[in-house]
């Protein structure tokens, strides 16, 4: 960038000389420094830019309508996976209920015959075995008369 600091060693209308062609050490150096403040000034406006799209993405993020958009979302899911577990639990304990009733059911009908056959059943028995002694023994008069009377005679 020579000749942007507005100095130069050239003289109007004299041309040839030494040096005066040549930028001096001083023009050098300026326009060195003027590069590396404009690479400087070039670095800055590009992290500022990127700066600028990170804010610009934290607040998009942060912002109340965008937490507050998740927020519904996430109660929506919560209150679906709660509504799923309890219907669940539900068709669970119903099933759980009729096996459970099928259970009390099977019990019921077992209790009943053993109380069947611990009362009725016994005197069922008793019956029957009252009956066979009465048979023996009406058997055994009819025997004894019949003897008594072979006897007799």
């Amino acid at each position: 960038m020579a000749g942007e600091s507005g100095s130069t060693n050239v003289s109007p209308g004299v041309q040839g000389e030494p040096g005066q062609d040549e930028p001096s050490s001083r023009d050098r150096e300026d326009a060195t420094e003027d590069d590396e403040a404009a690479r400087a000034r070039a670095r800055i406006e590009r992290t500022r830019s990127q700066m600028g799209g990170t804010v610009d993405a934290l607040e998009e993020r942060l912002s109340p309508a965008r937490l507050k958009e998740q927020v519904t979302e996430l109660k929506e899911h919560v209150v679906d996976q709660i509504r799923d577990v309890k219907g669940q639990l539900k068709d669970d304990l119903r099933s759980g209920w009729r096996d459970a009733g099928h259970v009390v059911e099977s019990e019921l009908r077992h209790a009943k015959d053993a109380v069947r056959d611990a009362t009725v059943g016994r005197v069922e028995h008793a019956v029957h075995e009252a009956n066979v002694t009465l048979r023996r023994t009406g058997w055994s008069l009819v025997e004894t008369a019949a003897t008594t009377r072979s006897h007799s005679r």
